[in-house]
């Protein structure tokens, strides 16, 4: 059994090669800079300040009764570069962010730095400084102080301590779970800029890029990288990997989630599962490892190549 995954691999490598190859030739790709200004919904009647490469844009208050009042304005580029970082922030804003059509600010959340930090430069290239953002720290069974938290986060992502709201903490009603030791918690941060041109804009590039996606190699994997650092998760049994998942309840996400795997040669479960997509077998796994699509978040990253590594030297 050993010797037939040795051969197995062996075979792989020829196809992952290709693999590395294609991908390779696809980020050397010019892609057109995406239009930001084209990103204004038409329904909206926009006023908009033209500065150079830049534009000042909030919407106008058209309520017939007169309550309300007009948007502040938000300086944006009109066309931003797109690269494989810009993908991959679009990737985690698509897996954890803010979905509501109702609220009037873009958000996202995580409790991995490295994610966070990425996630950040969404805001960054769409002309928003780190000084502009919000921060809401949400943390469960846990005694440390807001004090300690906002400076625990402040220093990893640069967002300033007086950009803090309160912290909100929750505590398990069972006393065992409440008691019980476990490592300490430093919480889960949200990210947030209150700006409704600025949600809708993003809104609009995600529907954009989700389009784009579908058809090319590159910003599939770039993407995909993204959404697996904020929904993606690693099961093992025995230390061994045996599943792979990305959490989604909507059917039709799912679906669109599977065209991407199979974008990048990767064979999702045609099981019917209701919260997420599955990935099984070890040719699937050899590619995902190929594409580094789990590379984002170093946490899951280390769990799935442990998990390879052990599934191979078992030959099972």
């Amino acid at each position: 059994m050993v010797n037939e995954v040795k051969r197995d691999q062996k075979l792989d490598k020829s196809v992952q090669e290709q693999l590395n190859m294609k991908l390779k030739n696809f980020s050397k790709r010019k892609f057109s800079d995406l239009n930001i200004l084209k990103a204004i919904p038409e329904k909206r009647k926009a006023d908009i300040i033209y500065l150079g490469n830049k534009a000042k844009i909030r919407y106008l208050n058209t309520s017939k009764t007169g309550g309300g009042s007009n948007s502040k304005y938000i300086k944006v580029p009109k066309k931003v570069r797109l690269t494989g970082k810009f993908i991959k922030a679009f990737g985690i804003y698509y897996a954890e962010g803010n979905k509501s059509k109702t609220r009037g600010y873009s958000s996202f959340s995580n409790t991995e730095p490295e994610v966070l930090k990425v996630g950040i430069d969404l805001f960054r290239y769409l002309g928003v400084s780190r000084k502009k953002l919000g921060a809401h720290i949400k943390i469960y069974n846990s005694e440390k102080s807001h004090k300690d938290l906002v400076s625990y986060w402040s220093e990893l992502t640069g967002i300033k301590k007086e950009s803090f709201i309160k912290t909100s903490r929750s505590y398990s009603k069972n006393k065992y779970k409440r008691n019980r030791k476990r490592p300490p918690s430093t919480g889960l941060l949200e990210i947030y800029y209150s700006s409704v041109v600025l949600r809708d804009i993003i809104d609009n590039l995600l529907k954009e890029i989700k389009k784009i996606s579908l058809n090319d190699k590159w910003i599939t994997r770039e993407f995909l990288t993204g959404i697996v650092s904020g929904e993606g998760s690693v099961h093992l049994c025995k230390n061994k990997v045996r599943e792979l998942r990305i959490a989604s309840c909507d059917k039709y996400e799912q679906e669109f989630l599977k065209k991407l795997l199979e974008n990048l040669n990767i064979r999702p479960s045609q099981a019917n599962c209701k919260y997420y997509v599955s990935i099984t077998g070890i040719e699937n796994f050899l590619k995902i490892k190929e594409t580094k699509i789990f590379n984002l978040h170093p946490k899951k990253k280390c769990l799935f190549e442990l998990g390879l590594k052990n599934l191979l030297s078992s030959g099972k």
